[in-house]
């Protein structure tokens, strides 16, 4: 079967999942302790950082997040994420904001940065801060106070995204807790957290769903406390970039390259076919393919190339595998 959200019900599914999407989608920054060699060490054993993916079905946007604390470092209970979206004007915010950056001086950089690129409810915008698996606040600037100024400079009013928590509320997130790894899946619904006013100046009126190829403004932060002291990892969402900018500067593109299978023909993805019999792998639907076995961990046990019709796996034990086809966005469950 096609690969769903609702498959996702553990630690191990999880894995598996964040596995078939490989790692030119993973923004990371996974450190070491000083104590066993240098913090920056990528390659190394990782025991405190964050990483991010994030996939789409055509209806909602999943934000995978994990987040190592494997030696409890933050204090208990401080672990979270923020999602910074806005569905609308991507363009018009990215270039207002460079150009603060470029042409600003020192003493108005960051004013100019903060106005150009606040997210603003009218636009759709938010904040969502996840933890514990819920969406508690989601919120951004709500217009602007013409009469409230600072060095001369209007200044905006903080306030809730009420239709984009609504959504945020309303679906089911995933939040895993294992050997100190946080695993979550923030859901934002294309009509309801990522929907947008159709007139900005009626939030009460109707809504837009944002569509596949539309691009939006996206960043994230994990965010968390050491002796109340915080500890954050900026992202910019189209650089692997940790602190790319104070105020957020990324978009992404909500492409039709998709976990579940969109824009490829259901015949075609109804004919392929994977299963296990007698120790051997079966694949039908395709002339030959290029595959990986994962574990129920997550873990690669066996790759191969140009697989026609079977596989031998009387090596692997018996047990339950997902198997991803090169240049299929599904993966495959077997049980052998």
């Amino acid at each position: 079967d096609a690969w769903t959200y609702e498959s996702i019900t553990d630690a191990a599914t999880f894995d598996a999942t964040w596995n078939f999407l490989g790692d030119a989608m993973v923004m990371d920054k996974l450190v070491s302790d000083p104590a066993n060699g240098d913090i920056n060490d990528m390659d190394g054993d990782m025991t405190f950082g964050a990483q991010w993916k994030g996939v789409h079905d055509g209806a909602n946007l999943y934000v995978f997040t994990k987040y190592y604390d494997t030696n409890a470092q933050l204090d208990a209970g401080t672990h979270n994420f923020e999602i910074m979206v806005q569905p609308t004007s991507a363009d018009r915010h990215e270039n207002s904001f460079l150009a603060a950056s470029n042409d600003s001086g020192p003493d108005h950089m960051v004013v100019y940065q903060n106005m150009a690129y606040a997210r603003v409810v009218e636009l759709g915008g938010g904040k969502a801060v996840f933890q514990d698996g819920a969406v508690g606040e989601y919120a951004a600037s709500v217009g602007l106070n013409k009469t409230t100024f600072w060095k001369g400079w209007a200044a905006g009013a903080w306030g809730g995204n009420d239709h984009g928590l609504e959504g945020l509320a309303m679906a089911t997130h995933f939040w895993d807790v294992t050997e100190g790894v946080i695993r979550g899946i923030t859901v934002f619904s294309f009509d309801g957290a990522l929907g947008y006013p159709a007139m900005p100046d009626d939030l009460d009126g109707d809504y837009l769903a944002v569509e596949v190829g539309d691009v939006i403004s996206f960043d994230l932060k994990s965010r968390g406390t050491i002796a109340e002291a915080a500890v954050e990892y900026h992202w910019s969402s189209d650089r692997n970039n940790c602190y790319a900018s104070t105020y957020y500067a990324g978009n992404i593109t909500l492409s039709e390259e998709q976990i579940v299978v969109e824009g490829v023909e259901d015949a075609f993805v109804s004919n392929v076919k994977v299963f296990v019999y007698n120790n051997q792998l079966h694949v039908r639907g395709v002339e030959s393919a290029n595959l990986n076995i994962y574990s129920i961990t997550g873990s690669l046990v066996k790759s191969a190339q140009n697989v026609s019709g079977t596989l031998d796996i009387s090596e692997l034990i018996n047990g339950v595998y997902f198997v991803k086809l090169e240049g299929l966005p599904t993966g495959y469950k077997v049980v052998k």
